[in-house]
């Protein structure tokens, strides 16, 4: 029985009251310009002190995992079924699962840098993983990580894996997403898979024998073909294709920046942000699942604003630069 088939909106209606009361402490925009004024990186973290933040003293990167974790188990915790959060939580299991890869492709024994926010245990994958236990890592990783070993074994390039971990990953997150029956959440999966798409088409416009049918992920919206059969012809070309999509109109806008100097910065932010409005259009709903997943991808979004602004601090980048990078703000 699909995961979907027992979820009703009416079962959501306390924890939807939850995620909005806490969706209220996110950071504003005024609270981003205050750490963009900030005179240093010690003044800009008391912003996000002030915000509730717990800070490790200057060990940042353990307070956005943090943050990451208490989120993640925060929304896991109001779901009424197993499995619903899947299409998204996938994702860190699969980033771990690159970590512990490239790890062990460089000969390193300790492994730091895994992330609580997934579906499985760091630990218990961590385990898994090097006992070649693959039965015990979710869905389609442990094909992925045979795959990967026996790639590395004969071309030792680590592009390839990644983009072998991606394609798996996004597979996974498409099952996940029709499982759970709600539309939503397979247009979501669907429009990370579009916007990720039209990213690597894009650079790989940039770059001579790029493996752009390695790169593509499934479950879009705009068929691989499309980007495939844009590949070697100009912009003009891909937009037509996209003619009918929110996409046309985001890449014409950057069209000028991609076509003078192959600039990435400009048409990524746009990206992104499509996402960021597609998931924040969510956050005004009474009831339903909606809502507890838009808040984890603008605590996602909140966490990217902080890394960036507090890195960017640390190596006296101007604020003009960082403010660049910037994704939207949803309070």
């Amino acid at each position: 029985m699909a995961l979907g088939k027992r979820v009703k909106d009416t079962d959501y209606i306390y924890a939807v009251a939850r995620v909005k009361a806490v969706s209220n402490r996110l950071l504003s925009r005024s609270s981003v310009e205050r750490m963009l004024d900030a005179p240093d990186v010690t003044e800009a973290a008391k912003v996000l002190q002030e915000a509730g933040w717990e800070l490790a003293g200057r060990n940042y990167e353990r307070m956005f995992a943090g943050e990451l974790k208490s989120a993640s188990g925060f929304v896991a915790s109001l779901a009424r079924q197993d499995g619903l959060f899947d299409a998204f939580l996938l994702r860190y299991d699969y980033q771990n699962v690159k970590v512990l890869f490239k790890s062990e492709m460089l000969g390193q024994e300790e492994v730091t840098a895994l992330t609580d926010a997934g579906t499985v245990p760091p630990g218990v994958l961590q385990a898994a993983y090097r006992e070649r236990e693959y039965g015990k890592l979710p869905r389609r990783m442990g094909m992925a990580v045979e795959e990967c070993l026996e790639l590395f074994s004969k071309r030792r390039d680590p592009q390839q894996a990644d983009m072998l971990f991606d394609r798996s990953c996004f597979m996974d997150m498409v099952d996940a997403a029709v499982e759970t029956g709600v539309k939503y959440i397979r247009d979501l999966v669907a429009v990370m898979a579009d916007t990720a798409n039209s990213k690597t088409f894009l650079r790989a416009r940039q770059i001579e024998a790029f493996p752009l049918r390695d790169a593509l992920v499934d479950g879009g919206h705009i068929s691989k073909d499309a980007f495939l059969r844009s590949a070697g012809e100009g912009l003009d070309v891909f937009l037509a294709r996209l003619q009918g999509t929110p996409y046309s109109e985001i890449i014409e806008e950057c069209a000028e920046e991609l076509e003078k100097d192959g600039g990435m910065t400009l048409v990524e932010k746009q990206l992104d942000n499509y996402l960021l409005d597609f998931v924040g259009s969510a956050r005004t709903l009474s009831f339903g699942v909606e809502p507890l997943i838009a808040y984890l991808f603008l605590k996602e979004n909140e966490i990217r604003i902080a890394r960036i602004i507090l890195s960017g601090k640390q190596n006296a980048i101007p604020n003009a630069l960082i403010e660049e990078r910037l994704r939207n703000t949803y309070v």
